[in-house]
């Protein structure tokens, strides 16, 4: 948005300030997903 492209990874949205530090999965400890359109999507079933 700001940069005029999408966000690689939720890492990218970390190290730019987007997420607070180890604020990077759902609440329900699923991680997420951005693809190369910048779609974003829960990946479900890996959380322990």
């Amino acid at each position: 948005m700001e940069k005029h492209s999408f966000p690689k990874s939720v890492g990218d949205l970390e190290k730019e300030g987007y997420l607070k530090d180890g604020r990077t999965t759902c609440p329900n400890g699923n991680t997420v997903k951005i693809d190369a359109d910048g779609k974003v999507t829960e990946v479900k079933g890996n959380n322990s």
